[in-house]
């Protein structure tokens, strides 16, 4: 696997509406919908309100299907209550006869302005959200979703050279590292509004 940096540079409507939201999981719907930099009160209508767990550091999300396949969704908010990242983590774990899929995806954008953190270059904004992701929360479920995001932020340090310290996070979540395999393909990379894109990939994810 290869490391790379980039730097810069009425009712038929509902019922597609629907079935988009079956096939592509409503976790990834609402990641591709929410927009850093907004405010919350104009996102928070992407997140369905029964799905929705209030952390200390925003909302987070966590949806399972009967296919085997896991997604955790945080969304960061500001002091200020606009949305200052989001990041999907999405695990495939399905044991189908003799073609068994396991795969782990991380995606996601970080205003390091809003979030607090811009004098941090990407490496520290990594250690940091996975630091602030593994503070011990009282709902499981919390812990559940930060800890699947956590993981991949983790593994994304662990493809750059030279880096040899992935924070207080390791030790936190160690156990769970076991589903999370190293040696993916991480991406980085800025746009025109400073805003960090994070992705790890590893296996089958689909």
């Amino acid at each position: 696997m290869q490391t790379t940096i980039l730097l810069f540079g009425p009712v038929r409507l509902a019922l597609a509406t629907t079935l988009f939201l079956t096939i592509s999981g409503c976790a990834t719907w609402s990641y591709d919908h929410v927009d850093v930099g907004r405010e919350w009160s104009s996102n928070k209508k992407f997140l369905p309100a029964r799905d929705q767990y209030r952390t200390d550091v925003g909302v987070a999300q966590l949806s399972k299907d009967k296919f085997g396949k896991t997604q955790a969704l945080v969304v960061l908010i500001a002091e200020n209550q606009n949305v200052a990242g989001k990041l999907l983590a999405t695990k495939i774990q399905r044991a189908w006869g003799w073609r068994p899929q396991s795969g782990y995806r991380l995606v996601a954008e970080v205003d390091p302005e809003l979030a607090g953190i811009s004098e941090a270059g990407p490496m520290d904004t990594l250690r940091l959200i996975a630091a602030e992701l593994t503070e011990a929360a009282r709902d499981r479920h919390v812990r559940e979703i930060h800890s699947w995001v956590a993981a991949g932020l983790i593994r994304l340090l662990q493809r750059w050279p030279d880096v040899s310290d992935e924070g207080p996070a390791y030790s936190r979540i160690a156990d769970l590292l076991e589903f999370v395999p190293p040696g993916g393909t991480a991406t980085i990379r800025m746009d025109n509004q400073g805003h960090y894109h994070f992705e790890y990939v590893f296996g089958t994810v689909r």
